[in-house]
């Protein structure tokens, strides 16, 4: 409704923060599946004390500087995130990259969509949110038709098979 105008910076600066921690938490369970836990360990200690100066600092301007702050934690953990992953695994960073950077896109196609198709419905929100889930599971769903999506994907899974069978 009119009432959450107000929140629309706080939920862009977090809406960033998000995709940036899609990517590390990728990272995240291939050292996990390759036996990084050490690395693992850093990377995390490494997150937890970005987001907690992020929030410290934006603390001092309000609501919107803690997504401010939270926003850009995330995209300085992403480049430690990748280059401590090329380290403790030996992976080619530069394909698990670009992987996440598909997938991410092809997540934000599928949200971009359902945001469009909902926009205008004349249904509560329940209705909406159905809607708006079923809408980017379908775009998602077409979207790994393309091939190089689809072996993202499938990459994705695998590791997160391996990860869980450790």
């Amino acid at each position: 409704g009119d009432g959450w105008h107000e929140a629309n910076p706080i939920v862009v600066w977090m809406a960033v923060a998000v995709l940036m921690a899609v990517v590390t938490d990728v990272a995240s369970l291939l050292m996990i599946a390759c036996g990084a836990a050490g690395a693992l360990a850093k990377v995390s200690l490494s997150i937890t004390s970005a987001n907690v100066v992020g929030v410290l600092v934006g603390v001092t301007y309000g609501i919107e500087g803690v997504a401010i702050g939270m926003a850009v934690a995330a995209v300085v953990c992403v480049p430690l995130s990748l280059i401590v992953l090329a380290r403790a695994t030996l992976l080619p960073v530069a394909g698990v990259a670009w992987g996440v950077v598909r997938l991410t896109g092809a997540m934000c196609v599928a949200a971009l969509l359902a945001h469009l198709v909902c926009a205008d419905l004349a249904v509560g929100s329940a209705g909406r949110l159905l809607v708006a889930a079923l809408v980017s599971a379908g775009s998602f769903l077409a979207l790994v038709v393309i091939v190089p999506v689809r072996r993202d994907f499938q990459s994705l899974v695998q590791m997160g098979r391996a990860a869980l069978r450790r």
